[in-house]
């Protein structure tokens, strides 16, 4: 009976799984798009007229407030912010977007969803 209390606590961690979510951002002028893996904490930037990418490996994502997200690199330097207002825009089309994201260091809005939120 003392090796299943003990065992017990060890068989509900696994059973919990963690999933993980793709958040993924689009810019206009320039064409641009980030794409966010919440498990390799790494973010892909695609310039799309240019046609070149730059990765950037070790974001962190913290919720900076209740809806507010900021991703951070290993410096601590904030390079992407999103809000959850429902009223994201790309900037062309007329699709609606669950996040309002703005690239920091390019001064860019865009329209952002993730594999766990694509619609308000």
């Amino acid at each position: 009976m003392l090796i299943m209390k003990c065992l017990l606590p060890i068989g509900v961690l696994f059973t919990t799984a963690v999933k993980a979510d793709v958040i993924t951002c689009s810019f206009t002028e320039p064409f641009m798009t980030t794409s966010y893996d919440s498990s390799s904490k790494r973010m892909t930037v695609t310039y799309d007229v240019q046609k070149r990418r730059t990765v950037l490996d070790r974001l962190s994502m913290q919720e900076a407030a209740r809806g507010v997200f900021e991703f951070r690199n290993a410096n601590g330097q904030l390079v992407l912010r999103l809000k959850r207002t429902c009223r994201g825009s790309d900037g062309m089309s007329d699709r609606t977007y669950p996040y309002e994201g703005e690239l920091i260091a390019e001064k860019l809005y865009g329209g952002c969803a993730s594999t766990g939120l694509t619609r308000c």
